[in-house]
């Protein structure tokens, strides 16, 4: 009694702390995974809020990658352009925004459960909040801020529970008007919203007895619904993923490769039993389970078997506590509605597999684990279960805060990330291909050779475990080639870019990869025939590189001739690019055109005036031209750049000779031969 007085008191002030207490640790944490797709590098939402009306107007990746297709998601790109407004590209205040709406959410379930279940003990309804914080399944929800979308979609979902609940309970039309008001925002932040409908009917049903009025206000959650698909059908290019596109693949969902329809649907039925293994014992964890971590079976298989089984008897207990008017039902519904659309059942996503579509459905799971205990308790055996669950309940929730609290570090970088999910997800081609990234930056930023080597080595492996795993993934043969290269190991990456170009003879990346390799092992002939083939291509970088790395490749063989054209193509396509004008100097200077070589390089110095080798190169033009009083300042700024300069000095020596300085000469011929002692 004194404990549901405590809990009536403080029980919603008890749940937020909690929840906040145990995602504390991600509030330092920065933007990871698909972070940059929704924020750091969503052209949309880094306007801030001036991005907002062309947030409600384009798909939810528009802003990355400029399509008007696959979702509508505008609520939590939208929350993003304001925190960017606010905060700019400080990673933790997007956290802890994060964490505080989390554990609203938490909140809100509490006060929608003690509504609900209020013919239940207040400490029932207390305990299953507590489990539904801490459960470790959310840790990808609540760390990863890009699930902003699952986050706000369950948040508004429940709030448009408890306001229905309070409408058919009171009668205020005030709770209905905000109940459709939250629906809509629930669908518009993740399609995994539309699935809520189904709870609507079932809270009637529950509170309102055979009122047949309230049945009728049920039918208008249809109107978000409706005008959730009119503004996608008017907004997006396309309603759904288009076959065959870059998204709905194999590469992205397995289930896609296939072969037929009974190892489709046994693999998505497998699927759903790994997620009913982890809501019910969730002991590891990946950010992945793309091709092939999961492995395709036929319907036959005993996981798949055992999945169908337990889905029918939920279904039919679902049925008969539905029309015994037990909130089990609720449970159950929440919980296979929730993973319909995520299920690959219906209709193919752009995912195998994800934690975060487990956010949902933990909520079901959790009423459900509550009222079976509470329904032991009301057994013959109550009274031992009874005490029992005086010790269960705090052994549980020690062990998934716990589980939730290490899972969160996880997520504190890409590195820490990908590094640590790889062991947990060894058989798939992207958790490879990510912790290999990871892996050469690392080796990049390393303090000495023997750290940079190990880094390399550890991603050399990641990468060919990939290609085992996945060979037609060409950005493992792109990655690979480059490593090679930053190795100095040429014939490798030469082998590598060649396996490549096989299975895709068009990829201009590993082309480019193959003519920078040819360039810095000195195959010049090859490099050139290389670039050649890409210097118009589409994309104005790649088309930079290749027009560029050409006349490097004909620079490097001596062939200024050859190579001017191209490097006055690169600095066409980039002009802020000041290399390419620096080589054109350079080269007229080697045709003996000294006076085209200083017009251009003093371009050059006028848009970067640190540039000591085109001050020198300005400073030996005037002297071959014999105008000595005009060499002899860039010669002096080029010296003043690197003091122990012999050509420069040597320039100089001879400039003021020339000029009759002979005691400033002697002291620069003195300089010269104290060098060189």
């Amino acid at each position: 009694m004194k404990m549901n007085k405590t809990i009536e008191k403080h029980g919603h002030i008890l749940v937020f702390a909690f929840a906040f207490l145990l995602y504390a640790n991600t509030i330092k944490h920065g933007f990871v995974l698909d972070d940059r797709t929704a924020i750091t590098s969503n052209s949309s939402v880094q306007k801030g809020i001036k991005g907002i009306p062309e947030i409600l107007s384009n798909s939810y990746m528009y802003g990355y990658s400029g399509t008007n297709e696959e979702s509508y998601r505008p609520v939590s790109l939208i929350l993003f352009a304001v925190e960017t407004s606010f905060f700019g590209d400080s990673s933790s205040p997007f956290h802890l925004i994060h964490v505080l709406l989390y554990s609203i959410l938490c909140v809100v379930v509490f006060k929608w459960l003690c509504l609900l279940f209020s013919a239940y003990s207040l400490s029932l309804t207390f305990g299953i909040t507590l489990l539904f914080v801490a459960h470790p399944i959310h840790t990808e929800v609540v760390a990863n801020l890009k699930s902003a979308d699952e986050l706000l979609g369950l948040l508004f979902g429940v709030l448009s529970f408890w306001l229905f609940t309070k409408h058919l309970e009171k009668g205020a039309m005030q709770d209905l008007l905000l109940a459709l008001v939250c629906y809509l925002l629930a669908v518009l932040s993740k399609e995994t919203a539309l699935s809520y409908l189904a709870v609507f009917p079932l809270l009637t049903w529950y509170v309102t007895q055979k009122n047949t009025s309230a049945w009728l206000k049920t039918s208008v959650f249809i109107l978000p619904v409706a005008l959730y698909f009119f503004l996608r059908l008017n907004i997006l290019t396309a309603i759904a993923f288009e076959a065959e596109s870059e998204k709905l693949s194999g590469a992205n969902n397995a289930l896609l490769f296939s072969e037929n329809s009974s190892e489709y649907f046994g693999t998505a039925l497998s699927i759903i039993g790994m997620y009913f293994q982890k809501l019910l014992l969730p002991l590891s964890f990946s950010y992945d389970y793309s091709f092939n971590q999961i492995e395709l079976v036929e319907w036959t298989n005993p996981s798949a078997l055992i999945s169908i089984t337990v889905i029918l008897l939920m279904i039919a207990a679902g049925v008969f506590y539905f029309l015994k008017r037990n909130l089990l039902a609720m449970g159950i519904a929440l919980v296979i509605s929730s993973l319909v659309l995520s299920s690959n059942l219906i209709l193919p996503i752009a995912a195998t597999a994800a934690e975060r579509f487990l956010f949902s459905p933990s909520l079901g799971f959790v009423i459900i684990v509550g009222l079976l205990f509470n329904q032991l308790i009301q057994s013959p055996l109550g009274t031992k279960v009874h005490q029992l669950s005086w010790m269960a309940l705090p052994i549980v929730l020690l062990f998934y805060s716990f589980q939730t609290y290490s899972r969160n570090s996880d997520w504190e970088s890409n590195q820490t990330l990908f590094i640590k999910d790889v062991e947990t997800s060894s058989n798939s081609y992207r958790a490879h291909h990510f912790a290999a990234a990871e892996y050469k930056e690392v080796g990049r930023k390393a303090a000495n050779l023997a750290d940079q080597q190990k880094a390399y080595n550890k991603s050399i492996y990641h990468l060919l475990e990939s290609i085992k795993i996945y060979p037609d993934f060409m950005g493992n043969y792109e990655q690979l080639a480059d490593l090679y290269k930053s190795k100095g190991d040429y014939p490798r990456g030469e082998k590598v870019a060649l396996a490549g170009l096989k299975k895709d003879s068009g990829n201009i990346d590993l082309k480019l990869h193959l003519g920078d390799i040819y360039l810095q092992s000195k195959q010049l002939k090859n490099a050139q025939t290389t670039f050649a083939e890409l210097i118009d291509v589409v994309d104005s970088t790649k088309a930079y590189f290749a027009n560029y790395n050409l006349a490097a490749a004909y620079y490097n063989d001596r062939k200024f001739t050859e190579a001017i054209p191209y490097f006055e193509k690169a600095v066409q396509i980039n002009p802020a690019a000041q290399d390419g004008l620096y080589f054109i100097g350079v080269s007229l200077y080697e045709l003996e055109k000294y006076q085209d070589a200083i017009d251009k390089l003093i371009l050059v110095t006028e848009a970067n005036a640190n540039y000591p080798w085109c001050v020198f190169t300005i400073g030996t033009s005037y002297l071959m031209l014999e105008k000595y009083t005009e060499a002899i300042p860039y010669l002096e700024k080029s010296l003043a750049y690197s003091p122990d300069e012999i050509g420069a000095l040597a320039a100089l020596a001879k400039a003021e000779t020339e000029i009759g300085n002979i005691e400033k000469a002697s002291d620069y011929y003195a300089r010269i031969k104290k060098l060189r002692q």
